[in-house]
């Protein structure tokens, strides 16, 4: 992932999406070795439904600049 850290680098970049999914998602994570890393990576297992369920308790716990619908969230598929 890309711009884990864009806000506290380059404010003037205030989106965030990133940044909030890289460090809600409960999995094994690595960054580059940067005082402030700002690409990071996951290891997501073979269980969909846990990631899945991960994703929309991000999007439900977090603000967002955009509104999510419900109508959104149950459209969300996994495919791996």
């Amino acid at each position: 992932m890309h711009d884990i850290n864009l806000t506290k680098i380059n404010p003037q970049f205030p989106g965030d999406g990133v940044q909030t999914l890289f460090y809600n998602l409960d999995c094994e994570k690595f960054v580059i070795d940067e005082k402030i890393p700002n690409i990071g990576a996951v290891v997501v297992k073979n269980d969909r439904y846990y990631l899945e369920n991960q994703l929309v308790r991000i999007i439900k716990e977090n603000p967002w600049k955009t509104k999510v619908t419900d109508n959104v969230i149950n459209k969300l598929d996994i495919v791996m």
